[in-house]
């Protein structure tokens, strides 16, 4: 247990130490790593980006000698190891492993003169074994394939090798300088060209990988910074053949133009982040705009319900004072206790209602009353800007700068001539007759008449009416009584007495 105990917490140093992750392990072979360093380098390393598996199978890195082709085949065999042992590993979080059956590795010079062994055979005595123990779920490592013979017979090896491995759905990642087997990356779907980058100006490697373009060798340049003469640098720049110039010129564009790419494309990702988050919040001030505006909406609307209740209230009040003056005495009313009534309706102030007033932009003046044409909320003119053609409005506790030609001004309707209320009711009260006779009316007519009769009854303070409708099929005297039952105003009715009509009048008694 104290064992088990220790190799835990030495897992967890070492994790800390190299700020190290957790990988996500996976099945399918897949293997995609995000600024993986390699665990021996410490601050030195230069964090690559690596993938396999997901796109492609085999992948192909080219580029310069002292590049760092063999650290990147190194870092992903050693990063596989950790993860399959248990151990985080050099890179950041989301990195994927894939969990191999074996991982097969031939990196290095092992020649031997003991064994009669050159660079080459030492090489393909490793190929050899290799090709005979993996399978689907192997991975493979090889080191300057192809490499120690002819370059022609080495790299026709090296293809029919890659060939091999393609078929078999083997995961496999080669460093080499052919030509060819870069060719043949670009021919084969499941396998990619990388490289690692050599910055020509410095005439110094960077490390860095990448991955879709092959690299090239830049042998001339390196010689060039160890002192060869320059001699014979310019012969051997006579001596490339030109088709390989021509490919180095064209490679030193494509990789110039994703250079380029790739500033651009984290300027636009900069900028689509800022887009979004000034998207999100116009939508945000809109929510909350939308939802002052339904704020406001609903306490005008409140407000105008209240107001509305007291003014029929003081109106119901005034008119029932008058009703019960003129039933105290309805032949010699008390002229004092109605004026009272008459004049405290007068009194109640019912606020002007308004109406637009159409073409009058040029005039708009502060403390004018306008409506917002796209928001339907009246507010007050507090500023005018005419050069601006704005105007700054209040509407409740907040102020907007809103354009002339999205307001309408509005004015107060102008009141209409003062009724006499009391001389109206006056008139009623010496005129109406205790009676209505409807006969010969069809149902609707009849309870159209009756309805305007009994308001007019109610205004003048009668006790109750006589409905005269006759008796005929019995049909409007039906359609009376059915109406009279649904009236708050009624308090009950009856058939009429003989001497009032019998059966052809209903007498009703009002509240």
């Amino acid at each position: 247990l104290l064992s088990i105990f220790d190799l835990i917490m030495a897992r967890g140093r070492l994790a800390y130490k190299m700020n190290a992750y957790c990988p996500v392990l996976n099945q399918e072979g897949i293997t995609e790593l995000f600024h993986a360093r390699h665990p021996l380098l410490g601050e030195r390393a230069v964090p690559i980006d690596i993938e396999l598996g997901k796109n492609f199978d085999i992948l192909v890195i080219t580029g310069p000698n002292t590049g760092g082709k063999t650290v990147v085949l190194k870092t992903i065999g050693l990063l596989s190891l950790m993860a399959m042992s248990g151990l985080f590993i050099p890179a950041r979080e989301k990195s994927q492993i894939a969990m191999f059956d074996r991982i097969c590795v031939d990196i290095g010079d092992e020649q031997s003169i003991e064994q009669s062994l050159s660079t080459f055979s030492s090489h393909m005595k490793n190929v050899v074994e290799i090709l005979n123990e993996v399978t689907s779920r192997s991975l493979v490592l090889f080191d300057e394939l192809g490499a120690g013979t002819d370059p022609a017979e080495g790299a026709a090896l090296g293809q029919a090798i890659l060939e091999n491995l393609s078929q078999r759905h083997v995961h496999a990642v080669v460093t080499t300088h052919q030509s060819e087997l870069k060719t043949f990356a670009y021919q084969n779907p499941r396998v990619e060209n990388a490289c690692v980058e050599f910055d020509r100006e410095t005439l110094r490697p960077t490390y860095q990988v990448t991955i879709g373009i092959p690299g090239q060798s830049n042998a001339l340049a390196i010689v060039a910074t160890l002192g060869m003469s320059q001699k014979i640098l310019d012969r051997a720049q006579e001596l490339l053949p030109q088709h390989e110039v021509e490919i180095g010129e064209m490679l030193n564009r494509v990789k110039a133009k994703q250079q380029e790419y790739e500033k651009k494309l984290v300027f636009l990702e900069r900028q689509t982040a800022e887009l979004q988050e000034t998207q999100e919040k116009i939508r945000q001030d809109k929510e909350k705009l939308e939802q002052e505006r339904q704020n406001i909406i609903h306490k005008a609307r409140l407000e105008a319900q209240a107001y509305l209740h007291e003014i029929r209230e003081q109106a119901d009040e005034a008119v029932d004072e008058i009703r019960r003056a003129v039933k105290k005495n309805t032949q010699n009313p008390k002229w004092h206790e109605i004026e009272k009534s008459r004049q405290k309706l007068k009194k109640i102030e019912i606020q002007p209602e308004w109406q637009v007033v159409q073409d009058v932009h040029h005039a708009l003046q502060v403390g004018d009353s306008v409506q917002l044409l796209d928001l339907g909320q009246r507010g007050e003119v507090v500023e005018v800007f005419p050069e601006k053609k704005e105007a700054r409005v209040q509407i409740g506790v907040m102020y907007f700068n809103v354009a002339m030609n999205r307001l309408q001004v509005l004015e107060p309707v102008k009141p209409k001539a003062e009724r006499s209320l009391m001389t109206d009711y006056l008139k009623k009260v010496q005129t109406i007759s205790p009676e209505i006779d409807i006969r010969g009316e069809n149902a609707d007519d009849g309870i159209f008449l009756l309805e305007k009769y009994i308001n007019d009854a109610l205004l003048a303070g009668l006790e109750s009416i006589r409905i005269i409708h006759g008796k005929g099929t019995g049909a409007l005297r039906a359609a009376i009584r059915a109406y009279l039952k649904g009236m708050n105003c009624i308090k009950s009715f009856r058939d009429g007495t003989i001497e009032e009509g019998g059966f052809g009048v209903t007498v009703a008694y009002l509240k």
